[in-house]
């Protein structure tokens, strides 16, 4: 990899490579524009460089707006609620990745600006705000049209998984500082995790309705005498509105 800040004090740059086959990206961030979202922008991902060249970076955004509601409710104000991230599926820029957090006005609006594009986005909770739901990035639209400005709503609805929770037949102790086991749900390509602080005997958990394949992890000096890591729970959960309230015993 070759790095090169480019000065904001010109329009133009002038900078000296080896001779090579490149793939082009530009960093950029919210330091360039209020909202624009932090990534990398895919100029070329040819780039012949042989000779004595030039490269033109022209890169146009556009607004894109809406309102959030986790589980039709209006996230607390101006506190970080989560992540959104994007990938541009457009020929120009393609596989460009950006990500920006959300911090909600009181009405739940929310404002990102990003390269013209195509984008596939997902949505990532905040578990510091959400601590009772699993957290991941969630596909929340398969393709967003910004080759102009546009206007785009979050409704990241879940449902509730609860019930006992034991490990060798026995309740879970709270040791702290931090989380003593958690689980991870797989559903495709997303994978979302939540962890367990312990203390009580019965979880609760909120996640989007799907089909997962679970794993269950037990952290480092969690407990005592009792090997940490992860292991898969040998089974998909159907998570849908009142489907299941198991009782998990991790022997």
């Amino acid at each position: 990899f070759l790095f090169y800040s480019i000065p904001f004090n010109s329009a133009s740059f002038n900078i000296r490579a080896p001779e090579d086959l490149y793939f082009v990206v530009v960093k950029l961030g919210a330091s360039l524009a209020p909202s624009l979202a932090s990534g990398y922008w895919v100029v070329q991902r040819y780039f012949e460089h042989y000779q004595a060249d030039t490269m033109p970076i022209s890169i146009n955004t556009s607004r894109l707006t809406g309102r959030i509601k986790v589980d039709g409710q209006l996230p607390a104000t101006n506190r970080a609620t989560g992540t959104l991230y994007f990938q541009n599926r457009a020929l120009e820029g393609q596989w460009s990745w950006f990500q920006a957090g959300v911090t909600p006005s009181e009405d739940g609006s929310y404002e990102v600006r990003l390269p013209k594009g195509l984008y596939t986005v997902y949505f990532e909770l905040d578990p510091g705000a959400y601590p009772t739901y699993a957290s991941g990035r969630w596909l929340v639209a398969d393709l967003v049209d910004l080759s102009e400005d546009a206007q785009f709503d979050i409704n990241y609805n879940t449902v509730e998984l609860s019930g006992p929770l034991r490990v060798g037949g026995q309740p879970v102790a709270d040791v702290g500082p931090g989380y003593e086991v958690g689980m991870y749900f797989q559903y495709r390509r997303a994978r979302l995790m939540w962890q367990f602080p312990g203390g009580t005997d019965e979880y609760t958990v909120r996640i989007p309705a799907e089909d997962y394949e679970m794993s269950f992890f037990i952290n480092e000096n969690a407990i005592d005498g009792v090997a940490w890591g992860e292991a898969p729970m040998g089974f998909t959960m159907n998570l849908f509105p009142g489907s299941t309230r198991p009782f998990l015993n991790f022997i």
